[in-house]
């Protein structure tokens, strides 16, 4: 029996039968744990879509990937600075190109097995591998030619060094052969990619074979020495130049790469595990399930029930088990906001991190000591289709972007501190000033819905708007369906539909306008213009720019911060004319976390790592004189 179990056993022996009841009103609910202090129950909302951190880009996948995987770097809670994880230290190049990643000497799977560097380095090439086929593999592009690799771009070497810098030369000369979108030199090797074009994926994807097979047969007798093939993973400047050190080459000084590579997407996954998995049931999909799963973080899938809840167990061999407060954690599915409110209050959770409050319980739950309301980096928005009538046309999505009246939404219906937005990007991030100020002008709405055609609505087609199930997201849309028909004599139907299907209709652009939100992977702006970059992995509206992309390309080639704010707000400015996507608010969050609950702390990215919480036994005998702090600064448990 271990010291925890012990203490409880104790504790319940002086504990009256009312004990379990026990509760102070100044709380909201239960202030007994409803189970052993090893472990933990936390409302996770819904279903996560991938438990592959690669895969996953939406919060509730995010919250496992980062539990259950470590990360080369964390970043502190509290002030997102750069901390040691798995690589216990760093060196940068003077030219901000170059990182040498450290690792820990001693590093292990969950299986046992050796973590090195090889791993971290399969990974990276992973997320950019085509054949993953994860959203957020653009993210993979801070490392030189890996958009080659992620693109299968045509590699070409062997040409000699004097061909080298004549690029345009070399792109007239190969045009013969194919139509190509652009040349561009290697980094680190010889030669340069082409980057054919078309009118399709499935058009540019036969077109490769013809060309390199063209080019071999006619190139190699201007060029004798003439390598072509479409681009491999060695392309990618990722090295493990030995088995505990990682080095990278990027693609600009890029100063927000620390941050970023904090994103579950770049968490080391176990290829032989992956491998084993493919082996004995040919799908690979299936090494996360807990029969096969093997992983480097806290805690360690043991158990799921569909649309039930999932049980998590500590990982010894986790670099940092010893710190790991709780054995257990159980994260529960369900997406009803109001219910899961009163799983929180009888006791069968102690953290409602997945579902806020209802925005209708909000201000009679502010009252209560255990509600947190927590800044949040995060955007809430619908999405345009702009493949589909009637939204191909930017006049339209004007219209309907500027009849939305965002300050009655966050004062009369979410009334949790929100902050009324029409700009992607939240406000000051960075020391970024908004472009997008103009946050309601439904005179001006009808005139650019009159230039589309459309005048007082006529004619203008009954459409759908998207949403995933909640209360909240509910009464918004019906908000916002009554402002398009008040401001501007539009029919617009509502569906709500499970998280899951959502997000899958996302993917596959199965919507005319969707519900969306996205909380930044990193405190920097881009995190949220990226979104829009024609060829950003969760850019889900068709809206392809080349002026927007090449302000943002421009942005992250420059290091002076206030040049590169100027180059994305150019970017905002081509946002602001074509309006892919209409923001409505930035985000504040409300949620319950239970008194007895140590180590949780606020965080502006949303981002909770559960190796921090703990249980005051206090709580299971009675209402402690002076609780602990519930959100102490972490920075301490690093320490060592």
């Amino acid at each position: 029996m271990n010291q925890k179990s012990l203490l409880l056993l104790v504790g319940l022996s002086l504990c009256s039968s009312a004990c379990n009841v026990m509760k102070d009103e100044t709380y909201f609910g239960t202030t007994v744990p409803q189970h052993g202090p090893d472990e933990i129950w936390v409302m996770g909302g819904g279903d996560p879509q991938y438990l592959d951190p690669q895969l996953s880009h939406d919060n509730v996948s995010g919250e496992f990937g980062r539990n259950m995987f470590a990360r080369v770097i964390d970043l502190m809670p509290e002030t997102k600075k750069p901390i040691p994880a798995l690589a216990q230290s760093w060196d940068i190049s003077p030219d901000g190109t170059e990182y040498t990643f450290h690792l820990r000497k001693d590093l292990h799977w969950s299986d046992g097995k050796e973590l090195n560097a090889t791993d971290v380095e399969w990974s990276w090439k992973r997320l950019l591998n085509p054949a993953t086929g994860a959203t957020s593999a653009t993210y993979g592009y801070v490392f030189a030619n890996g958009e080659a690799f992620n693109s299968r771009a045509i590699y070409v070497s062997g040409l000699g060094s004097q061909h080298e810098t004549k690029l345009e030369e070399l792109k007239e000369y190969f045009s013969r052969f194919g139509k190509i979108e652009k040349l561009q030199k290697a980094t680190g090797i010889e030669g340069f990619f082409i980057y054919l074009t078309g009118e399709s994926t499935s058009e540019i994807q036969s077109a490769r074979p013809q060309f390199i097979k063209a080019v071999k047969k006619e190139g190699v007798q201007k060029f004798p020495q003439i390598q072509v093939e479409i681009s491999k993973s060695d392309v990618v400047q990722v090295k493990a130049t030995n088995p505990h050190t990682v080095w990278v080459k990027l693609t600009n000084p890029i100063p927000y790469f620390l941050s970023m590579i904090d994103h579950t997407s770049f968490c080391p996954v176990p290829r032989h595990a992956i491998e084993a998995t493919i082996e004995k049931t040919g799908r690979p999909e299936l090494w996360t399930r807990p029969e096969h799963i093997v992983v480097s973080g806290a805690y360690n899938l043991t158990e799921e029930k569909f649309k039930q809840y999932r049980v998590l167990e500590k990982n010894p061999y986790y670099f940092d088990a010893q710190y790991v407060k709780v054995s257990k954690i159980k994260n529960l599915v369900n997406q009803d906001y109001h219910s899961s409110l009163y799983w929180y209050r009888t006791g069968e959770t102690d953290w409602n991190y997945g579902n806020a409050v209802p925005t209708e319980l909000s201000e009679p739950i502010l009252k209560y000591k255990d509600y947190v309301r927590e800044p949040n980096l995060a955007v809430y928005f619908y999405n345009f289709n702009v493949n589909k009538k009637p939204f191909d046309n930017k006049d339209v999505r004007r219209a309907l972007h500027l009849s939305i009246d965002r300050k009655s939404i966050v004062e009369k219906i979410t009334r949790a501190g929100q902050v009324p937005s029409s700009s992607p990007v939240p406000d000051g991030l960075n020391g970024y000033d908004i472009v997008g100020k103009e946050i309601f002008n439904p005179q001006k709405a009808r005139e650019l819905l009159a230039k589309a055609g459309y005048s007082e609505g006529e004619g203008f087609p009954t459409t759908t708007l998207k949403y995933n199930t909640s209360e909240g997201h509910r009464k918004i849309a019906e908000a916002v369906q009554q402002m398009w028909k008040k401001h501007l004599n539009v029919n617009i139907e509502i569906e709500n539909l499970e998280w899951k299907v959502l997000l899958q209709d996302m993917q596959n652009l199965n919507f005319q306008m969707n519900r969306y939100a996205w909380i930044g992977d990193y405190p920097d702006p881009q995190t949220f213009l990226q979104l829009f970059i024609s060829d950003s992995g969760n850019n889900h509206t068709g809206w392809k720019n080349s002026d927007y992309d090449r302000w943002m390309r421009l942005s992250d080639e420059e290091t002076d911060p206030q040049k590169r704010n100027l180059l994305m707000q150019n970017a905002e400015e081509v946002f602001q004319e074509h309006v892919p996507a209409t923001p409505i608010y930035v985000y504040t969050r409300g949620t319950m976390v239970k008194p007895y609950i140590t180590g949780f702390y606020s965080d502006v990215l949303n981002h909770h790592l559960w190796k921090y919480l703990d249980i005051d036994e206090r709580w299971y005998r009675e209402v402690p004189e002076n609780p602990l702090q519930p959100r102490p600064y972490v920075e301490k448990l690093y320490a060592h």
